[in-house]
């Protein structure tokens, strides 16, 4: 088994600052959201989510995978894979919380693991791609 190029976990320490600092502000959003606002944890946690977003895909575009894919192609498919992330931040406190009686907690630390690592594997090779025609433009 080969070990990732010096490229990747660079990459990967790139995606790790700027996941972390967005999952912080998710985290601080959707547990001030619930405890202070007093929102149902479902509602709260697609709003930390969609506040979240802008520095997200800012983040991940400019720093950690430096893509040149213009907005009006990486956009829409950061939408995408943006909305799988807030079923699961949706679903976590519905099945985490409601149902099973969990503290809010469990279902914001579960979202904070589950999205960021669906996300590295698809934000590369989906999101921030260059499409082949318009690489030479």
């Amino acid at each position: 088994m080969s070990s990732p190029a010096p490229s990747e976990i660079f990459r990967l320490a790139r995606f790790g600052v700027v996941g972390v600092g967005c999952s912080v502000l998710y985290a601080v959003l959707a547990w001030s959201l619930t405890t202070w606002a007093g929102l149902p944890a479902t509602t709260a946690s697609v709003a930390a989510y969609a506040l979240a977003g802008v520095p997200s895909y800012l983040g991940q575009k400019l720093f950690t995978f430096r893509s040149k894919a213009r907005h009006t192609d990486a956009a829409p498919r950061f939408l995408a894979l943006f909305a799988v992330g807030a079923a699961i931040a949706a679903a976590a406190p519905l099945l985490l919380t409601q149902r099973l009686g969990l503290p809010p907690l469990v279902a914001i630390v579960f979202t904070c693991i589950a999205v960021p690592l669906i996300n590295y594997v698809l934000l590369g090779r989906l999101v921030f791609r260059a499409r082949a025609d318009n690489a030479h433009r």
